[in-house]
C-alpha cells in the first residue's frame, strides 16, 4: 500500500489516521457497515474474477471540504486489486461538526450517510449542510454517530459498472 503526501494532509486534517491507524490493513477492516463491506466485497470480487478494472467518481469530504475523487481499481496478476485515486474537485465549505471525528458523540442516536457519495439520510438523501438543518443538529447537545450505508442511487451505479465492462460511473 502506498500513499502520496497529499492524501496523508488529509488524513491527518480530518482524523481519519486516529479511526483508521493502519494504511496496510485490509481496506475491508477500516469500513463500517453492513451494507457498504458486502458492497466493496462485490466490487472486488467482480475486479478479481474477470481480471479487469472498475472505475467510479466517490466523494471522500471532511468537515470543511468536500472532495470528489475518481476511484479506479485494477486486478493484479497475483490475485490483489490495486487502487489508484484522483482529485477531480475540491471545494472548501463551513465547518460541519457532523464530519469532524474528533467531535463528542451521542452514542444513542445515530445518522446514516452514503459511503460513496458523502449524503446524510434526513427524510431524503441530502448534502452535509441540509441534512444538519433537516435534522436539527444544531439544536443538539451531542453530535449523533455516523453509520455508513450506500444510498439507492450510488448502489444502482455501482450494479451498472460490475453488469457492464468497464465503464466509468
Amino acid at each position: 500500500v502506498a500513499t502520496d503526501p497529499a492524501w496523508a494532509a488529509f488524513a491527518d486534517e480530518t482524523g481519519c489516521l486516529d479511526v483508521w491507524p493502519d494504511p496496510f490493513a485490509s481496506i475491508l477492516s477500516g469500513m463500517s457497515g453492513a451494507s457498504v463491506v458486502e458492497t466493496w466485497r462485490g466490487v472486488l470480487a467482480s475486479v478479481r474474477e474477470r481480471q479487469s478494472s472498475a472505475s467510479f467518481d466517490i466523494r471522500c469530504d471532511g468537515p470543511t471540504i468536500r472532495r470528489l475523487l475518481s476511484l479506479a481499481l485494477f486486478a493484479l496478476a497475483d490475485g490483489s486489486v490495486a487502487f489508484r485515486s484522483e482529485t477531480v474537485k475540491t471545494e472548501m465549505r463551513s465547518p460541519i461538526a457532523l464530519l469532524d471525528v474528533t467531535e463528542e458523540r451521542d452514542a444513542s442516536e445515530t445518522v446514516r450517510m452514503c459511503s460513496w457519495c458523502c449524503r446524510i439520510d434526513a427524510e431524503g438523501w441530502a448534502e452535509a449542510e441540509d441534512a444538519v438543518h433537516r435534522l436539527e443538529l444544531f439544536a443538539r447537545e451531542l453530535t449523533p454517530e455516523i453509520t455508513h450505508t450506500i444510498c439507492e442511487t450510488c448502489a444502482a451505479k455501482v450494479e451498472c459498472t460490475l453488469a457492464l465492462d468497464p465503464v466509468r460511473v
